[in-house]
């Protein structure tokens, strides 16, 4: 167990687990497996949007930290500065790094 007062169901589920023949009846152990599982599985599904939720904000700031750059005529690739070209589509910004550099605005 954790250095705490707290039960954690992953503790509770070990100790059931392991004295359940000896001292819980049968109707009893299955319930309280019943009960383990469906707050495991929630835990489970609150963790899993969290780290959605921080995954899609690290893209997002990330996606404004590379706007800023190329605002600045900086490359969010290399961090050279970014210079007009023109192609066959019209002008565009470009890496002044290339070929080494491809990036593109």
């Amino acid at each position: 167990m954790q250095n705490s007062d707290v039960i954690h169901p992953e503790d509770l589920k070990r100790i059931v687990v392991k004295y359940s023949g000896d001292v819980l009846p049968l109707f009893s152990q299955q319930e309280i497996r019943v009960k383990l599982k469906v707050v495991l599985e929630k835990r489970d599904k609150e963790n899993i949007k969290e780290v959605q939720r921080a995954h899609i904000d690290g893209i997002q700031r990330q996606k404004e930290i590379n706007q800023t750059k190329v605002n600045e005529n900086i490359c969010p690739k290399c961090d050279e500065k970014l210079v007009h070209r023109t192609g066959k589509r019209g002008e565009f910004l470009g890496c002044s790094s290339f070929p080494k550099c491809r990036f593109v605005a």
